[in-house]
């Protein structure tokens, strides 16, 4: 089992650091270096999740297929303060089913949300 974990960590540079309570454009919203990184495909992914989190009270979770493996994606999105106790939870779902996460990214948006 490996259990070295690697963190990034870098200062946000939004292109909007203000944008309306309801703006969903990562063109407007997102990080300068994610929008540089990202692929489309996870740009499209993390676009559609936070048009609906934007409207909803709480976190919304995707599951999707990642390509040539077995592997499974789940993404979070939720405004912040939305989402008290999420990562316990997790945890404990992870550990009552046998599952490890292998990676963890997280994301913040300009318009108070985040997506993991």
């Amino acid at each position: 089992m490996n259990s070295r974990v690697t963190s990034f960590v870098y200062k946000c540079i939004f292109l909007n650091p203000c944008p309306k309570d309801d703006e969903v454009d990562l063109a407007i919203i997102g990080d300068k270096k994610f929008l540089e990184k990202a692929t489309k495909n996870t740009r499209d992914i993390y676009a559609n999740i936070i048009a609906v989190a934007v409207h909803r009270s709480g976190p919304v979770l995707e599951v999707y297929d990642v390509e040539g493996t077995r592997d499974k994606r789940l993404v979070i999105a939720y405004k912040m303060g939305t989402a008290a106790g999420l990562y316990s939870s997790l945890s404990d779902l992870y550990h009552y089913y046998g599952l490890t996460s292998s990676r963890k990214y997280i994301g913040q948006c300009s318009c108070q949300g985040y997506v993991h």
